[in-house]
Order: C-alpha cells, then structure tokens, then sequence
C-alpha cells in the first residue's frame, strides 16, 4: 500500500513509501526518534482495514485447517 505526500494530513516523508501489513512489529517508544507526520482519517482507515483483512484471512484459514 502506497504512502505518498497526500496520505498525510500534517508532515509527511521525503519520498514515496509503502506500508506492509503484513510486516507488523512492535517498538519501544524509548527507539522513537521523533514524529515526521500523522497520517490522513482516509489514508490511517485503509491501512487499519488492510491489516484487519489481513488477519480476518488468517483466522479464517485456520478454522478451515481445524475443522479438517
């Protein structure tokens, strides 16, 4: 999922990236060197939905594999 100049509502990136939901981690406030920007309402649900679709394909595949 592209994020681009216009996915943010303040700040930004200097380039294009991407967001991978699939690429989730945890981190530590304490490593956070500072904020560049907040995402959109629009551009933070779609990422939300997309991780949420995500696991939703996860657990559905894993009650198909237990009902085997």
């Amino acid at each position: 999922m592209a994020i681009t100049k216009t996915s943010f509502e303040t700040g930004g990136l200097e380039r294009n990236s991407f967001v991978r939901p699939g690429k989730l981690f945890t981190a530590n406030e304490g490593i956070v060197v500072r904020s560049v920007g907040q995402l959109s309402p629009e551009a933070h649900a779609s990422v939300v939905e997309a991780i949420v679709t995500l696991l939703r394909g996860e657990a559905q595949k894993e009650q198909t594999e237990i009902a085997l």
